[in-house]
């Protein structure tokens, strides 16, 4: 791969809940490492303030001391709209935000208010500035932040919004959190909590709000969510990486197929305000739930870069396979 002013690692969703957290991440920090940023999903509360939604189905939530996990591997920034960052209510959010600021990791898409959890996060590396945003679709009602009460940036969903499914003010107001990350950065990262859990197809809700992103301005889309690996799309120009899966998942291990097993670590290569390359490691979550990058000559390798492959062709886009990557390759806007 060649020079970029900045490489950012992305990977999925990350519940942490084991007696040695800082172990959770052993093989596959050294290729993390290679990156400039480091990002994920932090899926769940890290607090043991607050009490669980009982009108909600699954509640979760991981206790403080698995902070050391996310420090360890070197997260510098993680994604906080989704289902289950409220599963506890706002003490445990407030008491996560402190927790992930005191340990120096900064975080997108969640608040004190509604102003706060849709506001950008503005990240210097190397001399440049990448702005990140958050936002979830798939959450439960009543999670949103609002003027008054700190929740996340929650995109409203509901067939009476029409055939997209989404709500437009949302929209417009995730519009305006690009537009306003655009101005003071070099590169906006979008990210989307979104889809159905455990499928490879993507959502009408999904592939509207992608691109309304990049309309706004994002030069990159990157979801979470459904739990297993979903295809890659080029919208003017730029990439969305529509799932990237688990990454490590603790919790309520047996809600989830083999399938979940595979996952990625998507290296996202940023130059002259673009995305210059993208380009995504097969990794496997073993028995003991950790991930750890798949060799060329394991068979595995070869199927899970084939089937992003032909997810992403049913989305009309053509990808470059190697012997243990598969790369999308932007031209220039």
């Amino acid at each position: 791969m060649a020079t970029h002013d900045v490489v950012l690692a992305a990977v999925g969703d990350v519940v942490l809940a084991r007696d040695d957290p800082a172990c959770a991440f052993q093989h596959v920090r050294d290729e993390l490492a290679r990156a400039d940023v480091r990002v994920c999903n932090l899926e769940v509360p890290l607090s043991n303030e607050g009490m669980p939604q009982y009108s909600k189905l699954v509640t979760l939530h991981s206790s403080p001391e698995m902070v050391t996990g996310y420090v360890h591997a070197g997260f510098e920034v993680v994604s906080l709209a989704n289902n289950h960052t409220m599963d506890y209510g706002p003490a445990a959010l407030v008491d996560t935000m402190r927790l992930l600021d005191a340990h120096g990791i900064a975080h997108a898409g969640a608040g004190q208010d509604r102003e706060a959890a849709w506001c950008p996060l503005l990240r210097q590396v190397n001399g440049a500035t990448v702005g990140f945003v958050s936002f979830a679709s798939e959450a439960f009602p009543g999670y949103g932040a609002t003027a008054t009460r700190p929740g996340i940036a929650m995109v409203r969903r509901d067939p009476l919004y029409g055939p997209d499914g989404v709500s437009p003010d949302d929209v417009a107001q995730l519009q305006a959190s690009i537009r306003r990350a655009r101005d003071e950065a070099d590169w906006v990262v979008a990210f989307f909590h979104w889809g159905l859990s455990q499928s490879r197809q993507t959502t009408v809700s999904q592939r509207h709000l992608a691109r309304a992103a990049i309309d706004a301005g994002a030069d990159v889309v990157v979801g979470h969510h459904p739990h297993i690996l979903q295809g890659l799309e080029l919208y003017k120009d730029a990439p969305i990486l529509y799932s990237l899966g688990n990454f490590v998942f603790d919790l309520r291990p047996h809600f989830f197929g083999p399938m979940t097993n595979a996952t990625v670590i998507a290296r996202i290569g940023l130059s002259s305000g673009a995305v210059v390359h993208v380009e995504l490691l097969p990794v496997w979550i073993g028995d003991d739930g950790r991930p750890f990058r798949l060799p060329p000559q394991d068979e595995r390798t070869g199927q899970v870069l084939a089937e992003i492959r032909r997810l992403s062709r049913c989305l009309g886009t053509d990808t470059a396979l190697a012997a243990d990557a598969i790369s999308l390759v932007p031209t220039a806007r």
